[in-house]
């Protein structure tokens, strides 16, 4: 999952809040699971 991150930070295409924000939603989405 980090490698991901780091892809999407690397291609500089979705800005950081983007980013930051989907992490989020993933990581609740992995609490609630």
């Amino acid at each position: 999952m980090a490698q991901l991150y780091a892809s999407l930070f690397a291609a500089r295409q979705i800005p950081d809040w983007v980013i930051g924000a989907a992490a989020e939603s993933l990581d609740a989405a992995a609490q609630r699971a």
